[in-house]
């Protein structure tokens, strides 16, 4: 899509692995690309996705500027989204850990409708709608972000949200 549609700013599509066992591919490659980390001043994180039954949720370790604007959006839009700040185990703790701001889209199954991180994860509990649904709006809203004359999310990592990465990292707090 964005590349028949050219974004008004640089984009990277990163899919790692090894996710489940310690974000080992995250971790590899904010390591291996520290002197890029500069220019990198958003992320997007799609994680889990398209069950049948469940929600979409935006967890946002950033500003809770961006909290009210996925509000906004996602009514403006009529799609069903809570969004709220937090972190979220997944990929975008290295990148956040690093400063950057990152939206975490996942879409939560309700108990018993979703097979995850298990031997029955598979493409069988995957609805090609709901799943569409929020690529949808995965896009739009990267696109409407991407795009805007003045970008509209600050690269910064409020203190709760640190506080938040540095145990989840298991960081020893420093002493000041």
């Amino acid at each position: 899509y964005f590349e028949k549609n050219k974004p008004k700013r640089t984009l990277r599509f990163i899919w790692f692995g090894s996710e489940e066992v310690g974000l080992l591919g995250s971790k590899a490659y904010v390591k291996d690309h520290a002197k890029d980390l500069d220019s990198i001043i958003f992320g997007i994180n799609v994680d889990v996705g398209g069950a049948l039954l469940g929600y979409d949720q935006a967890l946002v370790t950033g500003e809770k500027d961006i909290c009210n604007m996925l509000d906004f959006y996602s009514k403006e839009v009529s799609f069903p989204l809570k969004a709220k700040q937090s972190i979220y185990s997944s990929d975008c703790i290295p990148f956040a850990d690093q400063g950057i701001p990152v939206v975490n889209f996942i879409r939560g199954g309700a108990p018993g409708s979703a097979q995850i991180h298990n031997r029955h994860d598979t493409i069988d509990f995957i609805c090609a709608e709901v799943l569409k649904n929020t690529t949808e709006f995965v896009q739009n809203f990267s696109e409407k972000t991407i795009n805007s004359p003045i970008f509209p999310i600050e690269r910064k990592i409020p203190e709760n949200i640190v506080k938040d990465i540095d145990k989840y990292m298991k960081k020893k707090p420093s002493k000041k």
